[in-house]
């Protein structure tokens, strides 16, 4: 199970690991505080600064390797045999995270420079289970609206060169300008790096599509997969189409894509699958179809703070169906 895990660590910080690795690392992290101390150990080494991550790597593997030998120099002759590629890496680092003598020497003085030291970031993770919604700081004045069901981490300052947040779900960003200091939005295989601007990141690991809808400034989106780019202005959308790996750029409706983050819930030409996907995130509810739909949604309409029970009134009337709310379930039987 360790090496599965680093392996999977190792796939979450490049940005490639699925839903379910994602779900496998969460329930890890949950079962010890120690989990949690070596997953932002090996984080914060890839987070600060520009350089690849091979290059993170063996800067990290030195300093650890300095660390030891003046605390355990009976031990460095073994670690420095060893080469700090892949899993291997991932283990010896996370081995020492978690001794609270050599923790204590990584936080004091892990990362320096000729002229001072440098403090280490901690990374700030903030999450919004379905049916909550929340609005975040960071930093350097950048706000943020995280939508339900949504994942945003984070480093407590950001470097003097680079700002990077990693996204998982939906957000809405409003940055503050900062022409020295490119803002990134790392959401899976979709790189979004902008100066100042407004934009709207769709990125849920479920969906088919991940989108980037820009209604302020300009933005470039990066595709890692096939190493491909657009820039876009505003009233443009980014589309990442994940079963034909394509990437284009098309207008989008700001309405449709931005009105999430002030509570207005809005469909336009929805079928079955969007609407029920949205209001299972919306309300945190899940909802369970007795039947079949006896015809094709194609539903345009508009809620604002409203009820689960109004909404469902409303569209059962159009899509001829009955429902049945339990908790957090939701049953919905379509008229025959």
């Amino acid at each position: 199970m360790k090496e599965d895990i680093n392996d999977i660590i190792a796939k979450e910080l490049s940005g490639t690991a699925t839903s379910e690795e994602i779900e496998i690392l969460r329930n890890w992290l949950g079962q010890k505080s120690e989990h949690k101390i070596e997953y932002n150990f090996l984080r914060l080494t890839w987070v600060q600064g520009n350089e690849s991550i091979q290059d993170s790597k063996s800067r990290v593997f030195t300093h650890l390797a300095e660390s030891i030998n003046e605390h355990k120099k009976s031990k460095v002759r073994h670690l420095n045999e060893l080469k700090p590629t892949g899993a291997l890496w991932l283990k010896i680092a996370a081995s020492i995270a978690l001794v609270s003598a050599l923790s204590l020497l990584f936080y004091g003085s892990f990362f320096k420079t000729e002229s001072k030291e440098v403090v280490l970031n901690e990374i700030i993770t903030k999450e919004t289970p379905k049916g909550v919604k929340r609005q975040v700081a960071l930093p350097d004045g950048t706000e943020v609206w995280l939508n339900s069901g949504s994942s945003l981490s984070y480093a407590s300052g950001f470097t003097d060169s680079s700002r990077i947040v990693k996204l998982i779900g939906e957000a809405f960003f409003e940055v503050t300008k900062d022409p020295k200091r490119p803002f990134r939005v790392e959401s899976g295989d979709i790189v979004t790096t902008a100066i100042g601007t407004a934009f709207n990141v769709n990125a849920f690991s479920k969906s088919s599509i991940s989108t980037v809808s820009l209604t302020e400034g300009k933005v470039k989106v990066e595709y890692l997969s096939k190493n491909e780019a657009v820039y876009l202005t505003p009233g443009y959308a980014a589309v990442l189409h994940k079963k034909s790996n394509q990437l284009d750029a098309r207008s989008f409706d700001a309405e449709v894509d931005t009105a999430w983050k002030d509570g207005i819930l809005v469909f336009k030409n929805a079928g079955e699958e969007k609407v029920l996907s949205d209001l299972e995130n919306w309300y945190g509810v899940k909802f369970d179809l007795k039947n079949a739909s006896p015809e094709q949604w194609d539903l345009t309409t508009r809620f604002e703070n409203e009820t689960l029970e109004h909404v469902l009134k409303v569209i059962g009337f159009k899509a001829k169906f009955k429902f049945e709310i339990d908790n957090k379930k939701v049953t919905v039987e379509y008229f025959n």
